[in-house]
């Protein structure tokens, strides 16, 4: 997400640099925060424990949503681009998440769209030319 919000500040567009199909688990860096904080207060053994939100989505998907939280806010569009040889490419990525708390799907959006608008701000400060 981070490296698509820059493309658009940098090149007026999203480059998908591999599969678009590829499928993966985001989750707003807020809500890693906040489940850290509530696991420091569970009395649990030391283990691993994959946070996640249980909400698998492609790349084409979230680059259509950081695209989508562009327009609105920003009121400009931008071409999505991937390369055509790549759309068949089969992911491996395996996802197995132990999830500490369901995030209902109304704050999972808001906090979602607010991560990329506040992602595309903070690119357009630092990396735009000025």
């Amino acid at each position: 997400v981070n490296q698509q919000c820059l493309n658009i500040i940098q090149n007026q567009k999203i480059t998908i640099n591999s599969s678009p199909n590829t499928l993966r688990d985001f989750i707003p860096l807020n809500l890693v925060c906040q489940q850290i904080s509530n696991l420091l207060h569970l009395k649990i053994p030391q283990t691993i424990i994959n946070l996640g939100a249980n909400r698998t989505s492609s790349l084409m998907r979230m680059s259509k949503e950081i695209a989508h939280v562009y327009r609105k806010n920003w009121n400009r569009s931008v071409e999505i681009q991937y390369d055509l040889e790549q759309v068949h490419v089969v992911s491996d990525f395996q996802y197995n998440s132990k999830i500490l708390q369901k995030i209902n799907d109304g704050k999972f959006e808001e906090e979602m769209n607010l991560e990329i608008k506040s992602l595309i701000e903070f690119c357009s400060a630092e990396f735009s030319e000025k």
